[in-house]
């Protein structure tokens, strides 16, 4: 009788969590940068940068920022990924002006739910 009635409540509480959001939560598994040929001509071009995030497919929120080429990060950033979406995208515009040569990574940074980084996209910049 008892083994019955656990049974029960087991189920009931599975059921609940269930429809109160709490199902699988968001796992970022991996991110990628790439970079578009340059825009722009001497002295001023422009780099973009695009980061793909592979997710579990579970939705929730996702906080990044960026490092950008020059060594310096970007603020955070939040987005939300809806459920069912595996991949997810983020952008980031940088411009290098004056005249000079110029090396320098693009890396994606994911703050939550999972930290991890992309591996470096390099950019070098040449303005005689």
């Amino acid at each position: 009788m008892v083994l019955v009635v656990l049974a029960v409540v087991g189920l009931f509480a599975i059921t609940r969590l269930h429809v109160f959001g709490l199902g699988p939560q968001l796992v970022i598994k991996s991110a990628r940068v790439t970079v578009d040929r340059p825009s722009g001509r001497c002295p001023s071009f422009a780099y973009s940068f695009t980061g793909r995030v592979t997710s579990n497919g579970a939705g929730g929120r996702i906080t990044y920022r960026w490092l950008k080429p020059d060594g310096t990060t970007t603020n955070t950033a939040s987005a939300s990924i809806p459920g069912g979406d595996a991949e997810w995208t983020a952008r980031l515009l940088f411009t290098f002006q004056g005249q000079g040569h110029a090396t320098g990574d693009a890396v994606l940074m994911v703050v939550t739910p999972t930290k991890i980084k992309s591996p470096p996209a390099r950019i070098e910049y040449h303005c005689p």
